[in-house]
């Protein structure tokens, strides 16, 4: 649960629970593909590489018919969100990465990030930044 990856974060750097953190999000370029592997635990395939969840194949014999009868949007774009101790030399704590698509609207950005945020704010972590790198989308989400 990321409130509490969050807590652990602050606490192995031995920073106040309430001290400021910065939030910060990034979109970085994929080329879009479809991968399948294998969940051992499981005992199933998978696919990734959609804008969804990953995708659980039936039947790996007949995988090229699944793929052609399935409606599955391929990723272009990985988006990451994560929270930084203001302090030099500490690392940000990546909180979520999120397969999207070029055409994910800024309105679902800001849902996604409005989620994680809902997490994290009730539990009075002190979030006195929103940092992005300025496109578009990213500046309309916030």
């Amino acid at each position: 649960m990321t409130p509490v990856r969050v807590e652990k974060y602050v606490s192995d750097f031995s920073y106040p629970r309430n001290a400021p953190l910065h939030s910060l999000v990034d979109d970085s370029k994929l080329i879009p593909s479809l991968l399948p592997f294998w969940d051992g635990p499981k005992e199933k395939w998978f696919i990734t590489g959609s804008t969804g969840d990953a995708w659980e194949v039936g039947d790996i014999e007949k995988l090229q018919d699944e793929l052609k009868n399935a409606n599955i949007i391929k990723a272009t774009k990985i988006r990451l969100w994560a929270v930084q101790i203001p302090l030099p030399a500490v690392p940000p704590l990546v909180l979520a990465v999120v397969p999207i698509a070029g055409s994910t609207t800024a309105v679902k950005l800001f849902r996604m990030e409005k989620e994680l945020l809902d997490c994290l704010l009730p539990r009075r972590f002190n979030i006195i930044s929103l940092a992005s790198d300025g496109a578009s989308v990213e500046r309309e989400a916030r």
